[in-house]
């Protein structure tokens, strides 16, 4: 018989049972508390903000807190968002515009179809520029021109959003077929979030709440931010949507104050994915690979001396370029500027601020 010994049965070893959130003890090996498991973070391990929207989880400094210990909103009307299993969920005023989708930074924007919950034909009067015509449920509802003057009149279904243009003002028809449940007309190039009663939903200013420097008194993006070195660099872990049919240059992310400048934002008309830094002299766009994506992506950006480097999920490598460093910024904005200029109108989550990342742990990040 050979050295290892044959056997018809072996000795039971491990657990007959387990409770359902450990793994199962193949090896009989020991069990492992829940309080352990539940202390795992759920942020990146060298996170010193991180913001799960989709969750409503907050950490800054290694601790959880309540969105309204970091995060300051301002938005003086209510605004309808959808959740992941499809269901319409008002936030209010001054309220943070987050599912469990995520968040949904969005800028100003008009509804003009009166019957926007029980659509039927009716005409509504516009003044000049870009409109939207979404439709949500079966069914689709056409745009024709009236008295107003413009192109683009056609269709729209769940499935495809009319984007039409006026270049005079007037009246335009609105034509029901079928049963569609909802319908939205807005002042955008794009379709807004999910439909919304008539009136203007005014744009959600979304910033983290500051902290003061030690060395001079001054503000910082967060408390403990030049505690943690980052005035020395930093680096962006970020997961958004970029929907590529809105034109319009959108900023998901901006440091403010301090000297030089740096934002997240598409490119010019709406193409490409990129990174503006500047410290005064080495002002540039630091280009993410990829483009726009369409859906769901991670995104990762390290600033750290003159380098901007940046890794996009589905890349294996990093992209460098010499570029500005923004220096003690006071502000972190999210999905829009204190002008409310550029607004991302998309969802992010998460976002979380690390100290400068080696290549290997933006690309581990990116496509985890």
């Amino acid at each position: 018989m050979s050295p290892t010994e044959r056997a018809t049965s072996f000795s039971p070893a491990g657990a007959a049972a387990w409770e359902a959130t450990l793994l199962p003890e193949w090896r009989g090996g020991p069990k492992r508390p829940l309080a352990d498991i539940a202390a795992i973070p759920w942020w990146h391990p060298d996170a010193c903000l991180a913001l799960d929207f989709g969750a409503g989880r907050y950490m800054r400094g290694g601790v959880d807190l309540a969105g309204s210990a970091v995060l300051s909103v301002v938005r003086s009307s209510s605004i309808r968002l959808f959740d992941a299993a499809g269901h319409l969920v008002e936030r209010g005023p001054n309220e943070l515009p987050r599912t469990d989708r995520g968040l949904y930074a969005n800028g100003q924007f008009i509804q003009s179809a009166a019957n926007w919950n029980a659509p039927a034909d009716e005409t509504v009067t516009l003044g000049t520029g870009t409109f939207t015509l979404a439709v949500w449920g079966a069914g689709s509802v056409a745009v024709a021109a009236g008295t107003a003057a413009g192109t683009g009149f056609g269709p729209a279904s769940a499935a495809s959003p009319a984007t039409f243009t006026l270049s005079g003002a007037g009246t335009v028809s609105l034509t029901v077929t079928g049963s569609p449940s909802h319908v939205s007309l807005t002042n955008t190039g794009f379709a807004p979030p999910a439909p919304q009663p008539p009136g203007t939903i005014l744009a959600s200013d979304i910033r983290t709440v500051q902290g003061v420097r030690p060395s001079n008194g001054q503000a910082e993006p967060f408390p403990g931010w030049e505690a943690a070195g980052l005035d020395n660099g930093f680096t962006i872990l970020i997961e958004l949507e970029t929907r590529v049919r809105n034109a319009a240059t959108r900023r998901p992310l901006i440091f403010a104050g301090g000297t030089g400048a740096f934002r997240l934002e598409t490119g010019t008309a709406g193409t490409g994915f990129r990174v503006y830094s500047s410290d005064g002299t080495l002002d540039g766009t630091t280009n993410f690979q990829g483009g726009l994506a369409g859906g769901p992506s991670r995104a990762a950006v390290r600033v750290q001396g003159s380098e901007t480097a940046t890794a996009r999920q589905g890349y294996d490598s990093v992209s460098k370029a010499v570029r500005g460093f923004v220096q003690q910024p006071q502000s972190l904005f999210i999905g829009n500027q204190s002008n409310l200029a550029a607004p991302w109108n998309d969802w992010l989550c998460p976002v979380q601020i690390c100290p400068p990342l080696a290549d290997a742990k933006l690309l581990e990040w990116v496509n985890a």
